[in-house]
């Protein structure tokens, strides 16, 4: 609708406003200051969507413009990207940009954590690829239908993987990708390293992964704590040192613990004030 289309315009001319704003204001400090990650997406957030703009402009005067853009896909991709506006509201809710950021410190942990789980996946998967196997090869007398099951949970290395996967995810029970292995002879023992892998997978390696982003959240917590007490004491200094001689001398110190302006630093750092 036209209304749709004027709304959309307005906001991109509003935001393309107050990013060139915030640009003539901080200089190169737009790139360079704490927020910078944040000012450089919002600046390809931004610049998407006036190229989306430019775009429906030059669809409106050239059919075969927007025939070849359609073609390949390029009118699709502008509109996905617009979508990553929502994610500017992250900034703006400082919840959600303390769970952005404790994301970001956990990613790399948990990309070797999954690097162990896929490992140990593929140790079973290819355990129970070659039992099914064999088990074809050998066996006359399994059915069909259930010859389909096992090829399709067994019957080569990905698939292996995906219904190892799947059991300690909850993607379907544990027990229908095991149950298709009852024609083996030694049945029980594939059943019993099956419960060992589900309760490793589950008990562990899942409560592993819950790890770490624990250690994450904790460690943010930590460093925000570190730099909220580095703050407190430059201002302590800087009010202390009176003189701006860029030295706290015993007197200047004394002062400040008598007048109580580092009551709040001491108790933060776990000192009573009597020691």
């Amino acid at each position: 609708p036209a209304s749709f289309r004027i709304l959309d315009a307005g906001f991109c001319i509003i935001f393309v406003i107050e990013l060139v704003a915030r640009i003539i204001v901080s200089g190169w400090n737009f790139f360079k200051n704490e927020e910078w990650k944040w000012n450089v997406f919002d600046l390809v957030v931004i610049s998407f969507q006036v190229l989306d703009e430019l775009v429906k402009l030059i669809w409106a005067g050239d059919g075969a413009v927007k025939t070849i853009a359609n073609s390949f896909g390029v009118i699709r991709m502008l509109r996905l990207a617009r979508l990553m506006r929502l994610v500017r509201m992250v900034r703006l809710i400082p919840e959600l940009k303390s769970m952005v950021y404790l994301i970001f410190a956990s990613i790399g942990s948990f990309f070797w954590s999954m690097i162990l789980i896929l490992i140990i996946m593929y140790c079973f998967a290819i355990y129970y690829t070659e039992i099914v196997t064999d088990m074809m090869m050998i066996n006359n007398d399994i059915p069909s239908s259930e010859i389909v099951s096992l090829e399709d949970k067994w019957g080569n290395v990905g698939n292996s993987i995906l219904s190892l996967w799947m059991a300690i995810t909850g993607g379907d029970d544990w027990r229908n990708f095991i149950v298709v292995l009852k024609h083996d002879g030694v049945y029980a023992m594939h059943v019993l390293l099956f419960v060992i892998y589900i309760a490793f997978g589950t008990l562990v390696m899942l409560n592993l992964v819950t790890g770490v982003f624990v250690e994450g959240a904790q460690r943010i917590i930590r460093e925000d704590k570190d730099n909220e007490l580095l703050h407190m004491a430059s201002a302590i200094f800087r009010q202390a040192d009176q003189d701006e001689s860029f030295d706290i001398t015993w007197e200047e110190f004394n002062q400040q613990l008598e007048s109580g302006a580092m009551d709040e630093y001491i108790k933060a750092i776990g000192i009573g004030i009597q020691e």
